[in-house]
């Protein structure tokens, strides 16, 4: 039997959806990804070939200033191994992509300045939504992973398991650090993964984030505009009109749309850079934050589209009887 999608169907569908999403994650917080009736492993670990520092401490001895200046001239000569110092103009799209430059100087020492440094220029395409997984393993106690460079060659520094022993308490693992040699490029200070490409490429995803950037402006200022015709009509009384009915389901659905749409995208842009992916990167929990608010004010707005869909179905028949 031929079912046709109605509007309330579509609305409940979606409600549905939604509302299972958001279960799904609600449950995933509170349980940290358990199912329910399994318990909790006991794991206890012996760590071995602990690796030396990649970059040198200054002198405990050093007076506070000295100390502080000491320890900016390491970090300034981390952040050009890495090639994230100095960085250059770039633009964004949301936890989606977006592009930046930086200088590569593998062979400066610490007695350079910002006037005395020559390096080459990198350029990156920026994965917001994607970073480096602090403790693969989920092992306390230890340092985290981190992403750093030597040589022109990028490297994660990881704890990994060598040895899997089970206890009558649970499991006891023998673990060891090792810098395992990775294709992509990491952000220290925005943590999130960058991809190494050419100025060309650069300059092409930069255009391209414009674009979608000013398209979202106008998007949303129509939206806006949308709202307030809303508002203004419901003042006057014009309550339950097909143009009010039609401004709801518009907001309910962009605002419902875009998290679904980024993370859909995000997504695809692990598929197209899977060859600079490893089991070390992770997505960042931080983009529920700004997700979660959309996808509750897309479900206040789908309601308020049924309701409003209904009450212009009743005010219809109102008025076919007088």
């Amino acid at each position: 039997m031929k079912r046709n999608l109605t509007t309330n169907r579509l609305v409940n569908l979606t409600l549905v959806v939604v509302f299972a999403f958001l279960a799904a994650e609600a449950y995933y917080l509170f349980t940290n990804g358990r199912f329910i009736g399994q318990k909790r492993v006991e794991q206890t670990f012996t760590a071995e070939n602990v690796l030396p520092p990649t970059d040198p401490e200054p002198p405990a001895n050093l007076p506070y200033d000295q100390y502080q200046v000491a320890r900016q001239l390491i970090q300034m000569k981390r952040d050009l191994k890495n090639g994230e110092w100095l960085a250059g103009s770039g633009a964004k799209s949301g936890w989606i992509m977006a592009t930046a430059e930086g200088q590569f100087c593998d062979t400066c020492t610490i007695t350079n300045n910002a006037g005395r440094i020559r390096s080459a220029s990198q350029y990156y395409i920026k994965l917001p939504a994607w970073q480096l997984n602090p403790q693969p393993y989920h092992h306390t106690g230890l340092t985290e992973s981190k992403f750093h460079m030597e040589g022109g060659q990028a490297y994660v520094r990881k704890w990994i398991n060598d040895k899997v022993i089970q206890k009558s308490y649970g499991q006891h693992f023998t673990i060891r650090q090792v810098d395992e040699p990775v294709k992509f490029r990491y952000n220290t200070k925005e943590n999130c993964v960058m991809i190494p490409v050419s100025s060309a490429a650069k300059n092409i995803c930069n255009i391209i984030l414009m674009v979608i950037g000013v398209s979202l402006i106008v998007c949303i200022f129509y939206l806006v505009g949308a709202f307030l015709k809303f508002i203004i009509d419901v003042s006057k009384g014009l309550t339950f009109t097909t143009q009010n009915v039609n401004r709801l389901k518009l907001i309910a659905f962009s605002l419902l749309s875009y998290p679904l749409i980024t993370l859909l995208l995000v997504g695809l842009s692990r598929l197209i850079f899977s060859n600079y992916f490893t089991d070390d990167l992770m997505l960042n929990p931080s983009i529920w934050s700004g997700l979660w608010p959309l996808l509750i004010a897309g479900t206040v707005f789908l309601l308020l589209f049924k309701a409003f869909k209904q009450g212009q179905t009743l005010k219809l028949e109102n008025d076919l009887t007088v």
